[in-house]
């Protein structure tokens, strides 16, 4: 699967990646921002043609790989209605976990994180340092209140969501929080 993966990257296609073993019909859209021996990062657009923040997975978790240019052609027209924010993060990735956990952190973004495959949000705030093999996380609730700090071993991460809407609503909340205790 890596191959398929590097040759959508090379040719800059939008990809349907299908990774849920209990319901085959879901899926994540969009297009890959970079692979390494283990994972790939995707830029993720929604049925509506938003942006929907970064994904990271594990590319053993690929149930399958779907390439549709009609679906393709009715998503790029609703993305036309859409301002798609560009991010930048290196194809060549050496690691793709540390280099979206950097992005994050540079480009002060929430995250949401899962750990050992776990199907749940383990994890979710801001990242506040990336050293070795440990992730240091400020943790924001649903709410956007601070719920502490956790530390995450980078090797155990399975998936990482970032930016996506349910983040910016987090991040959103957790901005007007710190307005308020200005």
């Amino acid at each position: 699967m890596k191959d398929v993966l590097t040759k959508a990257l090379q040719k800059d296609l939008n990809v349907a990646v299908y990774a849920n073993p209990s319901d085959t019909t879901k899926f994540a859209y969009g297009k890959l921002l970079c692979t390494d021996n283990e994972n790939f990062a995707m830029y993720l657009i929604s049925p509506d043609g938003e942006y929907d923040g970064i994904l990271v997975q594990e590319i053993a978790a690929i149930q399958y790989l779907e390439i549709s240019e009609r679906y393709d052609r009715k998503i790029n027209t609703l993305c036309a209605r859409h301002s798609m924010p560009e991010v930048r993060i290196p194809a060549a990735a050496e690691d793709v976990k540390t280099d979206v956990l950097l992005y994050a952190k540079a480009a002060g973004k929430i995250v949401a994180i899962e750990v050992n495959s776990s199907g749940l949000d383990d994890l979710t705030g801001c990242v506040e340092k990336v050293e070795g093999n440990i992730c240091k996380i400020k943790q924001v609730d649903p709410f956007g209140n601070e719920d502490g700090i956790a530390f995450a071993d980078i090797n155990r991460i399975t998936q990482i969501s970032c930016d996506s809407l349910n983040e910016q609503r987090i991040l959103y909340l957790y901005a007007q929080k710190q307005k308020q205790a200005e």
